[in-house]
């Protein structure tokens, strides 16, 4: 997946998947998806730590 510019003033970023799918998105959304990655990121560090225990 990559993230990039778009020419849309709407939805200035432009989110394409490996597929060619696009998902048009303004800052807000980046914001949000970010947040939501975050807390994946850091719940599967924790599920991680407590597989090595």
């Amino acid at each position: 997946m990559t993230v990039e510019k778009s020419d849309d003033k709407s939805y200035p970023y432009t989110i394409k998947g490996g597929w060619g799918d696009k998902v048009y998105c303004s800052l807000e959304d980046l914001k949000d998806i970010k947040k939501q990655i975050n807390r994946i990121l850091k719940e599967e560090k924790r599920l991680d730590k407590n597989r090595k225990m």
